[in-house]
């Protein structure tokens, strides 16, 4: 079971529980997973927080209260001095307090969660910079439902189910939905680093504002040389290791797929630096170069490795099930080649997976130079857009 929110407001007596208990039953797994479950509950409103299943300082899901605010949080924080989930919740709860939104901004970390503002009688619901663990959102007249899932939040919000047509065009241009509209036309997806905030005290028509509370800058140039630079970002990853590696339920199982990239090749030999042993793995083709080129690396680091072949008879429903599963926001030719993976990671449960995809999101994404696209055309119909971004289309 991944972190969750899952919240309701409803006016209708113990509609909002009741929806928020179904949401719950149909997120976890099993009994275990319903044991990390942090609720709250209202006069008509609902929430229920998933931790993660590691044990760190600054994760899991706790809350917390304080003149006449209440707050829920689930995730990973880090860098807030608090020996517990609950502990952070209140020195978060502080800081809102005191500053507002402009306190997420100092966050680092993956979270979400919710807080009352007593003094401005208002809900506000909040991710994590880059909006990693996802927060869905659907009004429905005087009905609000928030959800970790595009498909949860509209089974649970009982909506009318209506296509977003300029949501499937979205995917089909960009491989990936944009902005805040998903395939269904009353669902939509908060933003990293924004809020949803709305009137707790509305009785009939919800109304909903989001804004940003952080925008990603380059920071400045400073006087350091390249090595410097390299040594900064290496020491970064190598703390992140050191904590992480063994958080998992099993104590210290840890899984990296690898293609032969510079982001594997980074964080592999990051791991050997600091005496970590991943199990590798490289999903593929027989023939395919990311097979061998997987294989080879994890053969230089001692590590074993396994190869989760690709199935042409299994291919069609595997991406069905995935298309299904990530609510049609991603195109599928990011889903086919990982395709087997869910069922490979599934028989591993409870390891730590290392994963580049920050490095590759900030530094290895294929963006069109200055040239690509004509003065005076649209960005989607030249021909860089033709080729790297329809494929999927």
């Amino acid at each position: 079971m991944k972190p969750a929110l899952m919240m309701v407001c409803d006016p209708r007596p113990q509609a909002a529980a009741r929806t928020v208990e179904l949401m719950v039953d149909a997120w976890c797994d099993d009994d275990r997973t319903r044991r990390r479950i942090v609720a709250l509950e209202g006069s008509h409103w609902a929430i229920a927080a998933a931790a993660p299943p590691v044990n760190l300082p600054g994760s899991g899901a706790g809350f917390a209260t304080g003149q006449g605010d209440w707050l829920i949080w689930t995730g990973d924080i880090q860098g807030v001095p608090a020996s517990g989930a609950n502990d952070f919740g209140y020195v978060l709860l502080g800081q809102l307090q005191a500053r507002g939104i402009t306190a997420l901004a100092e966050q680092d970390g993956t979270f979400c969660g919710a807080w009352f503002d007593s003094r401005r009688g208002r809900w506000v619901v909040f991710n994590d910079r880059f909006g990693l663990l996802p927060l869905f959102y659907a009004v429905h007249e005087d009905r609000l439902v928030i959800g970790p899932t595009a498909r949860l939040t509209f089974q649970a919000g009982d909506l009318p189910l209506e296509i977003d047509e300029q949501g499937v065009v979205d995917v089909l241009r960009s491989t990936n939905a944009i902005d805040e509209r998903t395939l269904i036309r009353n669902v939509r997806w908060l933003q990293g680093a924004h809020v949803l905030e709305f009137d707790a005290r509305a009785t009939e028509t919800v109304q909903l504002r989001t804004q940003p509370y952080w925008q990603f800058r380059h920071q400045q140039p400073t006087a350091r040389t390249r090595q410097q630079a390299q040594d900064e970002c290496l020491a970064v990853m190598e703390c992140a290791f050191r904590e992480h590696a063994h958080a998992g339920e099993d104590g210290g199982h840890v899984l990296l797929g690898l293609s032969g990239g510079l982001d594997g090749r980074l964080i592999l030999a990051v791991a050997h630096s600091l005496g970590i042993v991943p199990d590798c793995y490289t999903v593929g083709w027989p023939f395919s170069e990311d097979v061998r080129f997987g294989r080879g690396l994890a053969r230089v680091a001692d590590a074993d490795h396994t190869f989760v072949c690709l199935k042409e008879e299994c291919l069609t429903a595997d991406v069905e099930k995935l298309i299904l599963e990530t609510d049609g926001l991603h195109s599928a030719m990011h889903l086919a080649f990982g395709s087997p993976a869910p069922h490979y990671l599934r028989s591993h449960r409870g390891s730590v997976l290392l994963e580049g995809f920050l490095l590759g999101l900030v530094g290895g994404s294929g963006l069109p130079a200055e040239g690509d696209v004509p003065v005076g055309r649209q960005p989607y119909e030249c021909d860089w857009a033709l080729k790297h971004a329809h494929s999927g289309g």
